[in-house]
Order: structure tokens, then sequence, then C-alpha cells
């Protein structure tokens, strides 16, 4: 999905703001030309380019995850839940990517639970209650849930599970990414005429990356009172493609 918007004033100055929406994310870019007239096309072309990098980027980044938990989902599914080389396996994905640092877990509806980073959870811990199982329940190959706050690390982060069909009661696997590379990747996009970019979970609508403001990370497109914020998220509603007009609170975007 690639949407292109751009706002028009009297003013020297226009806007031009972009969102992709590779897998999960929409990536919002905002640009600054410093004369709107002469310089509009050129704009357009620069925010094409940066859009499609971007995309590419992310594209590259969340496929990579997707394929490497794919990898390890088949491999646990030969081997089994109860099979000692299962938590093994699981014990060697940790490290082996920095967006998913604690490697992977596997849980079933039966209270069940393994972890390859070795975390012992509390003895009134149950799977089945935690939102990564209830996502991985709808679906059997590896796809990212939504973000949220991880009270541990005090980051945000996205469970990426796949329901297994090699044990009984039902059984979910999961990994937790972090967004650090996300963030690398917006605060690259912001250089140059772009003035400032931000990542959107496209189904929460939480901001989930932000390159002029950290503060604003965990805020929710559907939730602020923000004009422009709101009409953007309305926009995210109707899934469509193509330049819109947008109105905040200083002008109409387009």
């Amino acid at each position: 999905m690639e949407e292109i918007r751009h706002r028009q004033s009297n003013r020297a100055k226009a806007r031009l703001i972009v969102a992709i929406a590779p897998i999960v994310f929409v990536l919002m870019l905002v640009f600054f030309t410093v004369n709107r007239e002469e310089l509009l096309a050129l704009s357009q072309e620069r925010l094409a380019l940066a859009t499609d990098n971007c995309a590419t980027a992310l594209d590259v980044w969340t496929g990579t995850i997707v394929s490497e938990l794919e990898i390890y989902r088949r491999s646990l599914q030969t081997i089994g839940f109860q099979d000692g080389r299962a938590l093994e396996l699981m014990a060697q994905s940790c490290g082996r990517n920095d967006a998913y640092p604690f490697g992977l877990y596997w849980g079933d509806a039966g209270g069940a639970f393994l972890d390859g980073s070795g975390w012992v959870p509390p003895a009134d811990y149950r799977p089945s209650e935690q939102t990564w199982f209830q996502e991985g329940t709808r679906h059997e190959s590896v796809m990212f849930g939504d973000p949220y706050y991880d009270a541990m690390t005090h980051e945000i982060c996205i469970s990426v599970t796949a329901m297994m069909k090699c044990t009984r009661p039902v059984s979910v696997l999961s990994a937790d990414v972090y967004l650090a590379n996300a963030s690398e990747l917006v605060s690259e996009v912001a250089q140059g005429n772009v003035s400032d970019a931000f990542l959107v979970s496209s189904r929460s609508r939480m901001v989930i990356a932000h390159a002029s403001d950290p503060a604003l990370v965990g805020r929710y497109l559907n939730e602020s009172s923000v004009l422009l914020d709101q009409n953007i998220n309305e926009l995210m509603n109707q899934r469509e493609a193509g330049r819109f007009e947008v109105q905040g609170l200083d002008g109409l975007y387009y």
C-alpha cells in the first residue's frame, strides 16, 4: 500500500507525507520543499525514491525474520514438543538475530511452556491467556502480531507467532521482535528533504518508531486528538492507495 499526500499553501514551504505498509507497518514521511512552485515535481520524485528505498529495506528486514522463524517452525514441528532436542534448538535461536535476541518460546493450551532463553515463568503463568498465544492460534504460518510495551526491557516489541500442528492440545511458537533496527531505518530516512518520519502498526495504529521525537512512540493514532492523526487514521481504515486530501490543524494536505 502506498499513500502520498502533500500540503498546498500560500507560503513558500510545502509538506509531503508518504505512507507505505510492507507487511505490518505504515511509514509516514514528512517532506519540506523550499520553493513549492519550482521544486514540487522534483520533491515528488525524491519522495517516490525514498518510499521505494524504505519499503525495500523494511521488506528485507521483516522478510528475513519471517523466513528464519519459518525454518525453526518446520524443524520444531518435526521434532515435537516433548523431545529434548526442541529446547536445544530453541536455545540456539538466542542471539542469532538482533531483532529477536531472546530467541524462541513455545507454549500449549494445557500450560506447558518451553523458553529457549532459559526464562522460567511464574507458577500461575498460563500461555493460553497471553496475547501472543491468542494471536498465534489464528494462523499456521509465521506472522507479525500487534506491538506492545515490554515491561522487562522497557521497549516496544512485536510477537511473531505461528500455531503448531504437531501437538495436542494446541500450541503456539513465538519470538519477540524488538524494533531498534526499524528505528534506525526511520532515522536514516529523516535526512535531506525528509524532515520527519515515523512507523505505525497497520492494525493497532500504534506509533512504533519516530525519527524526531521518540517520546511519541507508543502513541495511538486512533486515540489521538490531533486532527492530522485522526484523518490519517481514517485513511488507513479505508485501506486505499494513492493521493488524498487530508485536513490538518495548520492547513490542507493532499
